[in-house]
């Protein structure tokens, strides 16, 4: 039934907000009135300014319908802001602005024409505003006022009128930003051209032609320095970075090495994830006050040029822009790939012991506390708390992917993985299950144990070790207890050993399926140590790793081979704690001494005559004594 009398419409409006009031948390409607149509391009026209978060213009959407039998359209704009008017197809409509929805009669189509305009013309000003919620004014760092604009995850309708459907991209949008002289307007896109618009106004014309989620759309204006530069991608071809910093000539001179930074990640993702997905028209930042960073789409609002923000960031224009999680219970698909993208950045541009700092810290925070799933629950999945907790989302989140690439054990494969998932939901959306899909198609290997215990599940192994060598053999036992018993009681792993004997180390990998479980491996060197997980792979609490003897057990030290004509070795089995040795022959005189600490400490008798030697070793009040032949 199309509704052709305004009278039905605005009564039959007010049963529907009854009706669907209590549906529209955050924006994360099911209302049908939302889901009757597709956004296909989207034009904002809006006046804008540094000094307040004052918005006035409208907003064009070009959609298709895909309920063709609805009689009623709906988008969604804060009761705060203001409706002039709406038109549909060029033509006013009635419409009712109430519980963030403007909804309003959709008119007869002729015959079965599908595709419609909805224009909207509203007001916002800054006393309406909502402090970090769709749009901010804030003095920056240097002294500039900024004003700029946060979205995610529900925040679009706080600044204009939109559809808050993550699955629904819109396909390409123009973005039109008047605002004072003196001032510049970055957003979404390539800036095709400013126009002088007179009365000391001027308007920054920008456009888009990738397809772009909702929350994505931005803008931020201020008295900006504008410092571009072209970067390469490792194909032969390059991609502007523009960036929009604070007016400061001292400020810009202390960042510049920071910025420039950008070109060597842009390069180095483009070869592990494919090619910049936006390339065909920039990457670039603004500057403002906010907290941390936002990835918008082809140009992050960030408050710094930090390495590691940088490059989370821009890893987000792969993992969120260019394929963005299909439901916000799946946000860990953006946030712990671009918190992962920041370890892949460490370890490819910075160094080792970089790397390894940004595992032990993440290691550190997500273990602090005995519970937590990546996975988001249907009770949890509009709260903005959850959504974006950093311990879980962010670093447990990467920490997971990082144990994936452990488990493929194949750095050419992971990213294949990776550029597969990227190339077949790229401009569209995903879910865990459909990253799971092409993880196990591309692998070959089977990954539902893994997803249970550490997606769904919870906490994390806590484990034990011991080990000791007889003859030829050595053998490690392993217990395994879990933060979370009653909610995962066992965590399925691939540990690594280093296994380190006199005169080298070796690597050795071990599937550990059930508690309890010992293993042996042959070994005919001599083993002083074994270390698991020497490379943080797992995100795994290791209590203790015991060494363990056969006959005396209150030795601390060993000494062989006996008799000797050349090396005679002291081994330490409490590494790293001082001791002293004196060498003495038949007669009580003494030959040689030490004080030493490591692992392995060696005497010559290659230089010594035929005698029966004594070797006293002592470590506070311990002491143990040798003797040693010189054949």
């Amino acid at each position: 039934m199309q509704l052709r009398n305004h009278f039905i419409y605005w009564f039959l409006s007010g049963i529907f907000w009854f009706l669907f009031q209590d549906l529209n948390l955050y924006g994360q409607t099911e209302d049908p009135r939302l889901a009757a149509y597709d956004i296909h391009f989207c034009f904002l026209d809006l006046e804008v300014s540094h000094r307040n978060s004052d918005i006035r213009g409208n907003v064009d959407i070009q959609a298709s319908l895909t309920d063709i039998q609805t009689d009623t359209l709906a988008l969604e704009l804060i009761d705060q802001a203001t409706t002039d008017s709406v038109l549909l197809n060029g033509k006013k409509v009635p419409f009712l602005h109430v519980n963030d929805l403007i909804t309003f009669p959709l008119e007869e189509m002729e015959g079965s024409e599908q595709d419609i305009s909805i224009q909207v013309f509203y007001s916002l000003t800054n006393g309406d505003i909502i402090a970090y919620r769709g749009i901010n004014t804030k003095e920056g760092s240097e002294g500039d006022t900024i004003t700029w604009t946060l979205s995610e995850p529900f925040y679009s309708k706080y600044w204009f009128p939109c559809k808050q459907d993550l699955t629904d991209k819109i396909d390409s949008a123009c973005l039109y930003f008047t605002t004072e002289n003196g001032t510049r307007v970055g957003s979404n896109g390539l800036l095709t051209h400013i126009t002088d618009m007179g009365g000391d106004k001027k308007r920054f014309e920008w456009k888009t032609s990738y397809p772009m989620a909702y929350y994505l759309l931005s803008f931020s204006v201020g008295n900006y320095l504008d410092y571009s530069f072209s970067a390469p991608l490792g194909n032969g071809d390059s991609v502007l970075v523009q960036n929009y910093i604070y007016n400061d000539s001292s400020y810009f001179r202390t960042i510049r090495e920071d910025i420039d930074a950008t070109g060597p990640l842009l390069e180095l993702f483009s070869e592990k994830f494919g090619t910049y997905p936006f390339s065909k028209e920039k990457y670039g930042h603004c500057l403002a006050p906010t907290g941390g960073g936002m990835e918008h789409q082809t140009m992050t609002t960030l408050s710094s040029f930090d390495f590691g923000l940088v490059a989370h960031e821009l890893a987000h224009q792969w993992f969120g822009d260019h394929v963005t999680c299909a439901n916000w219970q799946d946000i860990w698909l953006n946030e712990g790939f671009a918190s992962y993208a920041e370890l892949i950045a460490l370890e490819n541009l910075k160094s080792t012991e970089d790397r390894t700092d940004w595992l032990r810290t993440a290691h550190a925070l997500i273990t602090e506390e005995e519970g937590g799933s990546v996975f988001i629950p249907e009770s949890e999945k509009e709260t903005d708390k959850r959504i974006f907790d950093y311990r879980l989302t962010y670093r447990k989140g990467a920490y997971l992917i990082h144990m994936i690439r452990h488990e493929l054990n194949n750095d050419d494969l992971f990213y294949r993985v990776l550029k597969t998932y990227l190339d077949q939901y790229g401009n569209s959306v995903v879910t865990t299950p459909e990253f799971r899909t092409i993880l196990e198609t591309v692998s070959g290997q089977n990954f539902s144990v893994f997803f249970d215990q550490w997606y769904y599940g919870e906490g994390y192994p806590v484990l034990d070790f011991a080990w000791r060598q007889r003859n030829d053999s050595l053998i490690i036992k392993i217990d395994q207890e879990t933060s979370a018993p009653e909610i995962t009681p066992f965590f399925e792993l691939s540990i690594d050993f280093k296994i380190s004997y006199l005169g080298g180390d070796t690597l050795i990998r071990y599937k550990h399926t059930t508690n309890a479980e010992e293993f042996s491996i042959p070994m005919d060197k001599r083993v002083y140590l074994i270390t698991p997980d020497p490379d943080k792979w797992l995100l795994a609490q290791i209590r203790s790793v015991q060494r363990q003897f056969e006959g005396d057990t209150a030795a601390q030290f060993a000494v062989f081979p006996n008799p000797s004509r050349n090396l005679v070795y002291i081994e330490n089995y409490q590494i790293g704690l001082p001791y002293n040795a004196k060498l003495f022959n038949s007669r009580g005189l003494l030959i040689d001494e030490t004080e030493n600490s490591d692992a392995f400490f060696t005497f010559d008798f290659g230089k010594l005559t035929t005698d029966i030697y004594q070797i006293l070793i002592t470590r506070d009040t311990h002491r143990e004594v040798y003797k040693v032949a010189r054949p």
